[in-house]
């Protein structure tokens, strides 16, 4: 499972399953996830995230928008963010 966080909500994804719709618009997919062993001595949790828009009135089976593709990382939200002018969605756990 991954977790994403907007500005008031949590949502879980699960890795390498069916997309999660936020809204109707922001589509989350996660094709991996990487978590630290318990002996490792820096603690992290990162994700492979593809997430897509799907604007509001576009008639069904129109492509959604993808807005952001890469790694995610707990520890460091700056490095991997969605940016937004609405939605800002980064990484906050991600289980294996």
């Amino acid at each position: 499972m991954l977790e994403l966080i907007d500005r008031h909500c949590v949502i879980e994804v699960e890795v390498g399953g069916r997309p999660v719709a936020f809204k109707r618009e922001l589509i989350f997919r996660v094709r991996a996830c990487e978590v630290s062993t318990e002996g490792e001595r820096d603690q992290e949790a990162a994700g492979y995230l593809e997430i897509s828009l799907q604007p509001r009135g576009v008639i069904t089976g129109a492509e959604p928008r993808q807005l952001f593709r890469g790694w995610m990382f707990a520890s460091s939200p700056g490095l991997g963010v969605l940016e937004h002018p609405v939605y800002d969605a980064w990484l906050v756990d991600c289980r294996a």
